[in-house]
């Protein structure tokens, strides 16, 4: 089942208030099995077709399964090309860290059986970030999560008003459950970890890029810092960190990012690239501060149709 564009009309001619309502009205209304599975994608997205009998398979050792991300329209301007990369990239080497849970799901192309569906009472139909809810509802339960190596190829927004909502969006999906006492401590660090801490370092980038850029500047024109040897060691640490994962993101993308032609594939490895990434982390800044600015004033998340 899907949401449309324009707002699936349910009994009496009314929208659904969100995606989740959307979702509940057709899981209480469609005959299903136990031992069925339901998915959930947009109309807009895309699978690769082995997904399924791959996510099936899955179910057989997990009780949700997650395909992996990315953006199909990467030629339609500097961000969907940005975007492409950088979201295969995160749910190949982050996201897949995160499947010990605490976890999130990630809005399209999971898997459940019916039955385990029911049994942790479906989505909660108010919610603006289900997808969230969902899987933390999932890891108090009990349920594994397994992530599938197929990548759901999504539309990025190529206008940057958009984008901004749409990720402002994302990023407030886990401020609610940061302080759910039902998550151990150990669970709460892990998810402060994945969450907080990971959008921290898009924030850094506001003064770790220009403080790179000077330094660099610095030494080109023979006029270098003195490093002391911890602060060498650290920057050593740096590189090898960002080199290891930017191979990480050259496979990733290889494996979930699709070209026309050869000058289309030439194209985008120009426009994207690890070095490129840093910019694509640090506009994330925008929609983070955006989010952190609603969360203190205590805003709620606000249902929105992106467009795309």
């Amino acid at each position: 089942y899907y949401l449309q564009a324009d707002g699936r009309l349910l009994d009496g001619g009314q929208s659904p208030k969100t995606k989740a309502a959307a979702l509940t009205y057709a899981f209480s209304t469609l005959s299903l099995s136990a031992d069925e599975v339901v998915t959930v994608y947009d109309s807009d997205t895309l699978l690769p077709p082995d997904t399924f009998s791959l996510a099936v398979r899955g179910l057989e050792e997990y009780d949700v399964v997650q395909a992996k991300q990315t953006v199909r329209n990467h030629a339609d301007g500097w961000l969907p090309t940005l975007e492409a990369m950088g979201i295969a990239a995160w749910s190949h080497v982050i996201y897949a860290s995160t499947s010990e849970g605490p976890y999130q799901l990630l809005g399209k192309g999971y898997f459940f059986e019916v039955g385990k569906l029911y049994a942790i009472g479906g989505w909660d139909a108010d919610e603006i970030t289900e997808d969230m809810t969902l899987g933390v509802e999932s890891y108090l339960n009990g349920y594994e999560l397994g992530v599938v190596d197929r990548y759901v190829q999504d539309l990025c927004p190529t206008n940057f008003a958009d984008w901004r909502r749409q990720k402002r969006r994302w990023v407030m999906g886990p401020y609610k459950h940061l302080l759910n006492e039902r998550l151990s401590g150990r669970d709460r660090v892990r998810f402060w970890a994945f969450t907080v801490a990971n959008q921290m370092l898009s924030l850094t980038n506001l003064i770790g890029v220009p403080a790179g850029i000077y330094v660099l500047w610095r030494t080109l024109g023979g006029r270098p810092f003195a490093f002391s040897t911890a602060l060498t060691v650290v920057v050593a640490l740096n590189f090898v960190s960002w080199l290891y994962y930017s191979l990480r993101t050259y496979a990733a993308t290889r494996d979930a990012v699709s070209f026309e032609s050869r000058r289309d594939a030439v194209r985008f490895y120009v426009l994207a690239n690890p070095f490129t990434q840093v910019l694509y982390a640090t506009i994330w800044v925008v929609p983070i501060l955006g989010a952190m600015w609603r969360f203190a004033r205590g805003e709620d998340v606000e249902f929105e149709i992106t467009p795309k």
